[in-house]
């Protein structure tokens, strides 16, 4: 099952649900505007879980959540905390999980969603960036992709083999702003994976990186798929999760 927010471009989603059962988790209005449809600052899927801000779900969320949890057998977690629409206030389930770790700024993810890392053995990597989900692309091994240095540091010393591109190159509608590159997206909000396969809003042989990036993904065991056309874009990244077994 996909899970993505309402920014992904038309093409993109299209091509999800001819391939998946695909959700759209609504816009959070409480989030920055260039963020609030990025379903990766909008929810969190730890083990055999699904995390909401409460009031999201109460307001907005409740049925798109609810066919994911049924479809996937999670259990519902609330998060009680309101997102700001500042940062980090922002970014309480913005954490991404890559192999067995949590790669997150701690001082401002959600607690509920660091109780449930911590209760299902995995390893909580704390750094400065509080945009985790949105900055590591995760690769079918458990290696990584960024382009935030503090968080390269991060892994690279816990012995992640972690591939850093350079920042920018990466579209982030509607309110792109100059960096390096002239677009201000990040790498994670651009992408999802499912198996073997990395989802990629663009393409990132538009990157200037895209050929290291492809293959720090092969020698991985991962392939890169585009959902369309583009330079990549940055519209709050995919969940893909298993549906539950059927009885």
């Amino acid at each position: 099952m996909a899970v993505t927010g309402p920014g992904i471009p038309d093409a993109a989603l299209e091509f999800l649900r001819n391939c998946f059962d695909t959700a759209v988790i609504p816009a959070d209005p409480r989030l920055p505007v260039s963020v609030s449809d990025h379903a990766d600052l909008s929810i969190a899927f730890p083990e055999g879980a699904a995390v909401v801000r409460e009031d999201h779900y109460r307001g907005a969320a409740k049925e798109a959540v609810d066919a994911v949890c049924r479809a996937t057998g999670r259990k519902l977690l609330f998060e009680p905390r309101r997102a700001e629409d500042v940062y980090p206030g922002d970014t309480g389930l913005c954490a991404r999980y890559c192999g067995r770790r949590l790669i997150c700024r701690t001082a401002s993810t959600s607690r509920v969603l660091l109780d449930e890392a911590a209760a299902s053995g995995y390893e909580i990597i704390g750094v400065n960036q509080g945009y985790a989900a949105c900055s590591v692309i995760a690769l079918y091994d458990g290696s990584a992709v960024t382009s935030d240095r503090g968080i390269f540091a991060a892994l690279s010393s816990r012995g992640v083999s972690c591939l850093l591109i350079r920042p920018g190159y990466i579209s982030l509608p509607p309110h792109d702003r100059a960096f390096d590159g002239g677009l201000g997206g990040f790498p994670g909000g651009a992408s999802g994976l499912c198996g073997r396969d990395l989802y990629t809003v663009g393409d990132f042989s538009l990157h200037p990186d895209g050929r290291r990036f492809f293959d720090f993904c092969s020698e991985h065991g991962t392939r890169v798929r585009p959902l369309c056309g583009g330079v990549p874009t940055d519209t709050g990244g995919i969940f893909f999760l298993k549906k539950a077994t059927e009885a």
